[in-house]
């Protein structure tokens, strides 16, 4: 292997879990953010204000339910790159206030947010699962041509 490619597969490792470190260096966001009891989840472009910006609320409660949970899976944090959220989705636990996530930064699927127990410059990559159910709503949210 060339020098050139370990950074590479070094980051591959990482995103796919394994770091070589051991389980500490994870992080569930699931269990971090508290997102047990998610009554609903709305689904915002982010940036704006809360009444200008445009947003998909998921008020189906097993459906808001099986969004969360793809984000019950231990994943090794990552740099957050510096940008803005392209996404913000918003989970609402009974009892709680609303818990905000960041979602895709610079076209990364990337999750990150002070609730998710990642610390400030740090995000995880996206579940593949938590990717698959976001999808039509984002679609939902996308500029009209």
């Amino acid at each position: 292997m060339s020098r050139a490619a370990a950074p590479a597969v070094a980051l591959a490792l990482l995103l796919a879990g394994c770091s070589g470190g051991d389980e500490a260096e994870r992080v569930n966001v699931y269990r971090e953010a508290g997102l047990a009891g998610v009554e609903f989840v709305e689904v915002a472009l982010a940036g704006g204000t809360d009444t200008d910006r445009r947003w998909v609320s998921i008020n189906d409660r097993d459906d808001a339910a099986s969004l969360a949970v793809a984000l019950d899976f231990p994943s090794v944090p990552v740099a957050l790159p510096a940008c803005a959220p392209a996404y913000e989705v918003s989970f609402f636990v009974a009892g709680s206030e609303r818990i905000d996530l960041g979602y895709v930064c610079d076209g990364e699927e990337l999750v990150w947010g002070a609730a998710a127990g990642l610390g400030e410059g740090r995000a995880v990559a996206a579940p593949a699962e938590f990717t698959s159910q976001v999808a039509p709503y984002l679609a939902l949210l996308a500029p009209e041509r």
